[in-house]
């Protein structure tokens, strides 16, 4: 391990853990200011090709008068910080120091750091300050917001990432990030600047591929955070603001400011019941809405098309859907099919496909979530912020549902009560659901409530239950219970309902009336009341009899030999009767057989 001088230009060689072997070396000045040893290095290049490791919170390389174009080179392995497992926490302080001014805007030539095709610079921690260009074409990593690019001025200079990249925490001020090739991780990056944008997607970057930046957050930048230029595509994914990003025209006039921008969101959604526990199983279903700016296919050289809405669903395994293909939920598509002046953001040619509820930046986004045994949630959320979404639901037991076990209910051939027909919808809407806001019926008890569902009762029909646009068909012979419905009630291939039906034509009854204590053979008669108008009867009967009456009020003639006539009159039949009969022996009878 070593630093050896030669023509200017002082070399790292070995493995160094310290800045200490550069005491000594000619152009180096050492002295020590608050516990911390400096390192003055006057008109001196410093190469690394070795391994050397600094650390930033005990020691400082201060470049000054230096002539060289590329201040540090290197070409080996900079580690500047590290992180300690133990407190959690990485390194900070001044790791850096440049004194010359900016030469010029893009001279990757003229860079005070530049990493080789042959070097690497892990950069855990530490405070690098700058004034020139800042040049990576071998392997650049960062792990924290300690690690910090800050100019002197706000003059235009940039990084220029040509290389293999993962940024994961990064801080700059007064730098544009050049993407040059696309960085294999881009993300918790913060830009300030009063003057200049966050990044800019280079001329060079291949066609048709989306430039990525992940928890990207450009609250510290005053003006413009990216640019349309020579249609080239970009992804925000979990950006703190949302879609509320400032994207215009890269060139003051130029036709070449054309591209796109899509704006992303990672969302995870953690269910829970009423007392906590994880749920499996349930359904969610999210659909996007179309605020009347999309964008069509191959309008930014051949990008995908935008038109159409996006349905986002999933099942809840290990009490968790998550929503990151692509980088998740797509919150808005910025855009720019028209060069020209570069003008200002979401005004003329710079245009934005909102695609929450409403056609601007809030973002919000509704997310409807079905278990069986539990009601519809409805759930809105802003879809902005830093590292994704986290949406925590606690799922309502439904407490109309009877049949708790579903297999069971999917195993009904016939509906013929409120508890059959509600669990069953339950069922089928839970099997087929697309993001319903409520259940196609409702149940109080005996009664159901289809909404403004049109109802076919089919006493033959292919199936317990089914629905086809704005119809539900049942199968029953005999249902019993009362339904309501502002469509219409229809009663196939024999179908009775036993109860109060209400539909748009008026509303129908019809009850039970049951007869016991009869003498066997014993004739029934049943009119409307007052009239002889027959509803119901029965020549011979058993013990018992029952009828379906669709009369408020029927009166009753009772026939059996050996036994006198009676007549019941006047019986109300709105809600379902039985009535004990007692048949008197007529004694005057006289059978002649």
């Amino acid at each position: 391990m070593s630093f050896t001088h030669s023509n200017g230009v002082i070399t790292q060689t070995g493995t160094d853990t310290s800045l200490s072997g550069l005491s000594g070396v000619s152009g180096v000045t050492t002295f020590t200011q608050n516990g911390r040893s400096i390192y003055r290095l006057s008109d001196r290049q410093l190469v690394v090709s070795g391994t050397l490791t600094h650390n930033p919170e005990t020691e400082m390389i201060f470049f000054e008068d230096y002539q060289a174009e590329i201040a540090m080179d290197i070409t080996g392995t900079y580690n500047l910080g590290s992180y300690n497992a133990t407190t959690g926490r990485y390194s900070s302080g001044t790791a850096l120091r440049f004194a010359r001014n900016s030469d010029s805007n893009y001279l990757e030539t003229q860079s005070d750091v530049y990493i080789n095709t042959t070097g690497t610079m892990e950069w855990y921690g530490g405070v690098i300050h700058s004034d020139r260009q800042f040049t990576n074409y071998g392997t650049w990593n960062t792990y924290s917001k300690e690690a910090k690019l800050i100019a002197y001025t706000n003059v235009r200079k940039n990084i220029r990432q040509r290389g293999t990249c993962n940024i994961d925490g990064f801080v700059s001020s007064d730098y544009i990030f050049g993407v040059i090739v696309n960085p294999n991780k881009l993300a918790n990056w913060s830009p300030y600047s009063q003057v200049e944008k966050g990044f800019n997607i280079s001329t060079s970057f291949p066609d048709n591929t989306y430039a990525v930046a992940e928890n990207f957050d450009p609250s510290g930048l005053a003006g413009e955070h990216t640019n349309f230029w020579q249609d080239k595509w970009g992804r925000f994914i979990n950006c703190l603001t949302g879609s509320d990003v400032n994207i215009v025209g890269l060139q003051l006039n130029d036709p070449n400011n054309k591209g796109l921008f899509e704006v992303r969101q990672k969302v995870r959604l953690k269910y829970q019941d009423i007392n906590l526990n994880s749920l499996d199983g349930v359904k969610v279903s999210m659909t996007d809405t179309n605020n009347s700016n999309r964008l069509g296919a191959n309008q930014v050289n051949s990008n995908p098309s935008y038109t159409a809405n996006r349905t986002y669903t999933g099942t809840s395994s290990s009490g968790e859907v998550l929503f990151d293909t692509d980088g998740g939920v797509l919150v808005a598509v910025h855009y720019r099919t028209t060069g020209g002046v570069k003008g200002t953001a979401l005004t003329g040619n710079n245009e934005v496909d909102y695609r929450g509820l409403t056609n601007n930046s809030n973002d919000n986004f509704t997310f409807y979530s079905c278990g069986y045994e539990y009601q519809i949630s409805s759930n809105t959320k802003a879809l902005k912020g830093s590292n994704g979404e986290n949406l925590e639901v606690v799922l309502v037991p439904d407490f109309s549902i009877t049949e708790s076990t579903k297999t069971t209910v999917d195993a009904y051939t016939t509906l013929d009560n409120a508890n059959e027909l509600y669990d069953r919808a339950k069922a089928y809407l839970y099997d087929n659901f697309a993001g319903e806001s409520a259940p196609y019926v409702s149940r109080d008890g005996t009664s159901i409530d289809a909404g403004s569902y049109d109802l076919v009762i089919d006493a033959t029909a292919a199936s317990a239950f089914s629905v086809s646009g704005n119809t539900i068909t049942i199968k029953s012979s005999r249902y019993i219970g009362d339904i309501t419905t502002t469509g219409t009630i229809t009663l196939s291939n024999g179908a009775v309902v036993i109860g109060t039906r209400t539909d748009s034509t008026g509303t129908n009854t019809v009850t039970t009336l049951e007869l016991t204590g009869l003498k066997t053979n014993t004739e029934v008669r049943v009119f409307a009341a007052g009239t002889i108008t027959e509803v119901a009867g029965i020549e011979n009967s058993g013990t018992s009899v029952s009828f379906d009456i669709s009369e408020s009020s029927v009166d009753i003639t009772i026939h059996s030999l050996g036994y006198l006539n009676q007549i019941i009159e006047g019986v109300t039949t709105t809600t379902n009767v039985s009535l004990p009969i007692s048949q008197v022996l007529d004694r005057q009878y006289n059978n002649p057989i």
